[in-house]
């Protein structure tokens, strides 16, 4: 993704207030995310892959990489931590999108993504 300052970012309109940034060309994405949803990641992480792996079509997210930024507490000797997935950008496709759909709050236990 390169230099950081060629990243452009915008809040999230959803009820989590996290972050999305942007790769200068649009392919990738970085997300802040809370703990609870790194735990569920974690969780699901082996069916996940198994899944993209052996359905290379798939427009289930793309996650890329999980990362904890430790950031200096201001006024304290603590740290803050920040958590951060990468994502390839599904909708950055030469293909016309007709219907976009949003799975917020969707279970992940409901949803069997390992068939």
């Amino acid at each position: 993704m390169g230099d950081l300052r060629g990243m452009s970012s915008m809040v999230s309109e959803g009820k989590s207030g996290s972050l999305f940034y942007w790769s200068h060309d649009g392919r990738f994405m970085v997300k802040t995310i809370g703990a609870d949803e790194r735990g569920s990641l974690i969780a699901m992480l082996r069916s996940y892959r198994n899944y993209v792996t052996s359905h290379k079509d798939t427009l289930l997210n793309k996650y890329l990489g999980l990362y904890d930024l430790r950031v200096p507490a201001a006024g304290s000797n603590g740290f803050k931590i920040h958590h951060l997935v990468i994502m390839a950008n599904v909708f950055n496709t030469p293909m016309e999108i007709h219907e976009r759909f949003d799975l917020k709050g969707a279970c992940f236990a409901c949803l069997s993504i390992a068939q």
